[in-house]
């Protein structure tokens, strides 16, 4: 599904063909009907909840936890609250790789620059970017190439049909 034709096939608004999202109904371009943009707060609500689940398994059984969900582009707290990161431009599911380097990487590494001064703040300021950028996207979401999508509404089938032979193909 795309918006080649210029119509979103989800509210039947007009678009520009070469939109990542449509901004009325957030339908992600290429992707399952009504999988649309990750909600803001469920966004924040997810960081925070993956900040307790690592304090609550002493942090190893997130990181295990954390290295078998990146293959199909979550993170522990993204299983749970139905949350997946898609490769922006394939609009499929982030593979391992590429979650490596989003989540372990890229956010410690920005985390670590921009918090170096002032951790609180920059803190503040990296996870609440997405409430100000069209497309949700945070900095690090920017640098990996990577959108979040919420598919909640959703029917398994049609996200395993969409999307399950790329999720289970080697991690090469």
């Amino acid at each position: 599904m795309s918006f080649a034709d210029g119509v979103c096939p989800r509210c039947a608004r007009r678009v520009e063909p070469i939109t990542l999202v449509c901004d009325a109904c957030h339908q992600v371009a290429g992707a399952p009907m009504g999988v649309v943009l990750g909600d803001s707060g469920r966004r924040l609500g997810q960081y925070l909840l993956d900040i307790v689940l690592f304090g609550a398994t002493l942090g190893i059984g997130w990181i295990v936890w954390s290295v078998q969900a990146w293959r199909g582009g979550q993170t522990p707290a993204m299983r749970l609250m139905k949350l997946r990161v898609l490769h922006a431009a394939t609009r499929r599911p982030a593979r391992w790789r590429r979650m490596f380097v989003r989540e372990f990487l890229i956010k410690m590494v920005v985390m670590a620059v921009v918090g170096a001064g002032s951790f609180w703040i920059g803190t503040v300021l990296l996870d609440s970017m997405l409430l100000w950028d069209r497309g949700r996207r945070q900095v690090w979401d920017e640098i990996a190439d990577t959108i979040v999508v919420d598919t909640t509404g959703v029917p398994q089938y049609l996200l395993a049909a969409a999307w399950e032979p790329e999720v289970a193909a080697p991690i090469m």
